[in-house]
This record gives C-alpha cells, sequence and structure tokens, in this order.
C-alpha cells in the first residue's frame, strides 16, 4: 500500500514522503497512529499545497534575514563592564552575553551564531563575526568600556 508519511518514521522515511509499505503495517500501525495517510488525489494535492506554503515560508524567513543582515552588518556593540584594578574585567564577555545584548536589541541572533575564537577579558573593542542562516554574514564591533 503506498502512503504519505505525515512525520519521520524511523526506518521508513521522511515528513512528506510517499512510501510503499505493507498492507498490515499500514493499517495497524502508521494509519492508527496519525503517521501516515493513504495516498489519494486530495492528499497529493493537500501535500503540494503545504509545500507551496513551506516554500513562501521559506523566501520570507531569507529576505527578512537578508533585511536584518543589512540593519547588523556595522552595527557597534557598547557593553560597559565591571574591572579590577588592573583593567582586567570581573566577568568575561562571551557569546552567550553578546547574543542576549544583541536580542534585546531587537536582533533574532543566538549564541551558535557568534563567531568568537575566545571570551573578551579586556577593556577596548574588536570585530566579531556573525553566520545568520541561509549564507548571511554580518559583523559587528564590539566595544567593551568601563563601568
Amino acid at each position: 500500500m503506498k502512503v504519505i508519511l505525515k512525520k519521520q518514521v524511523k526506518d521508513v522515511g521522511p515528513q512528506g514522503a510517499i512510501v510503499d509499505v505493507t498492507d498490515g503495517f499500514a493499517r495497524n500501525f502508521l494509519l492508527p497512529k496519525g503517521l501516515a495517510v493513504p495516498v489519494t488525489e486530495k492528499a497529493l494535492a493537500n501535500i503540494k499545497q503545504q509545500q507551496v506554503v513551506q516554500a513562501n515560508r521559506e523566501k520570507k524567513q531569507e529576505k527578512a534575514t537578508g533585511k536584518m543582515t543589512g540593519q547588523l552588518d556595522g552595527f557597534k556593540l557598547i557593553l560597559k563592564e565591571s574591572v579590577n584594578e588592573n583593567g582586567k574585567l570581573y566577568a568575561a564577555v562571551n557569546a552567550k552575553k553578546i547574543a542576549m545584548v544583541l536580542t534585546k536589541a531587537g536582533f533574532d541572533v543566538t549564541e551558535s551564531m557568534i563567531d568568537l575564537t575566545a571570551p573578551c577579558k579586556e577593556l577596548g573593542d574588536q570585530l566579531v563575526s556573525i553566520r545568520l542562516p541561509y549564507g548571511f554574514k554580518a559583523t559587528i564591533q564590539l566595544i567593551i568600556k568601563k563601568q
């Protein structure tokens, strides 16, 4: 029996795949658990419509990411941190802190997107690269000042 998988099923196929399985496996496992639907004209049309909606969503997200890249590239991020008498930071500035501050500034950035070779432990400024989805890259200027 040919079925369309509604969800990924281990050792059967990914979501949206049309697979040929035994009648018993389809009737006793896949269909009752809502993991698949039989292949029909209506089901095929529904899958095509979902693919079009997903493609449109991807295009919108890519466009939004491109717009955010333009806003983020060259952005100056100024952090005021506590330092000891030697001018060293009490707490290093890491990718997690940078992502948190950028998120508060209105950018959709996660810690894993930030290319920081080592946490910043001194006052000053440096360039930080950010890898965004869809192959976009931005570079911000991180400025750490004394609080």
